[in-house]
């Protein structure tokens, strides 16, 4: 899923919120190594830092709607596009081997 859009997390937070009740749900996230790249650049001029100062609220969104979600009982995982199949298969195993299915 996308957590950049707040629009559809809103309801992403609200449905897995449901779905713990009697779920597991595993909430999957492609972390945007772009955006979180330029939010630790250092800014030269007015330019590069508006887009560090929205690079940044961006990263910070998504790790606040991440707290809700795990603090709530849903499991997150939150990667980059390059490594998101074997990090969904990894926690997938780890949830196996704490006997939480």
């Amino acid at each position: 899923t996308d957590l950049a859009n707040l629009g559809s997390t809103g309801a992403l937070v609200k449905y897995n919120l449901q779905l713990a009740r009697y779920h597991l749900p595993l909430c999957v996230s492609i972390q945007d190594s772009d955006c979180l790249a330029e939010a630790r650049l250092t800014a030269r001029d007015a330019s590069n830092l508006y887009r560090r100062v929205v690079a940044s609220e961006l990263v910070a969104e998504a790790e606040t709607v991440l707290a809700k979600l795990q603090n709530s009982g849903v499991l997150t995982v939150h990667v980059p596009a390059d490594t998101l199949s074997t990090a969904a298969v990894s926690r997938y195993l780890e949830i196996k081997y704490r006997g939480l299915l």
